[in-house]
């Protein structure tokens, strides 16, 4: 389950192009998914800080009972704390764009679900990866640039 978290955070970067420098599996102290010092859209963090939970929830193919593990996580208290940033301290609003990130990740995470399982399977098998296998992984998807022509057909909706 932790492979499938950090494969959906390291998705949802790599969607907005963030530049990442490692995806680790493992303890609670070791994982996480590390993107290099940038500047980024508010709302695209906002989204790859839920694009954790978006991953394990498609993996499961439902969502939690509660939220109680998701609104103490880490994630949420950054996603959070940004979206409160955006909304100019109006807590209510905070959590309606966090709300609205999640469902963001969810549409990310499903879309490119395909490359988050094979993201998965290789943080598996080797614990770590760099940014640069992250992407080699994204973009070999069935021996086609699939990351490119996913992005192209959200392009061309003006998405």
């Amino acid at each position: 389950m932790r492979c499938y978290h950090e494969a959906g955070h390291s998705i949802a970067h790599q969607f907005f192009g963030h530049k990442i420098i490692e995806v680790k599996t493992g303890s609670d102290a070791e994982a996480g998914c590390r993107v290099a010092p940038q500047k980024v859209e508010a709302l695209d963090f906002i989204v790859a800080c839920c694009g954790g939970k978006a991953a394990v929830d498609q993996l499961y193919r439902a969502k939690a009972t509660t939220d109680k593990n998701w609104q103490a996580s880490k994630d949420h208290a950054d996603a959070f704390r940004v979206a409160l940033h955006v909304s100019d301290g109006d807590a209510q609003a905070a959590e309606l764009l966090v709300k609205w990130g999640e469902r963001m990740a969810d549409v990310v995470c499903l879309r490119l679900w395909p490359q988050i399982h094979k993201l998965a399977f290789a943080l598996l098998e080797h614990g770590s990866l760099s940014g640069e296998h992250v992407k080699q992984l994204i973009q070999s998807h069935n021996g086609k640039d699939a990351w490119n022509d996913r992005r192209a057909v959200s392009e061309d909706k003006n998405v």
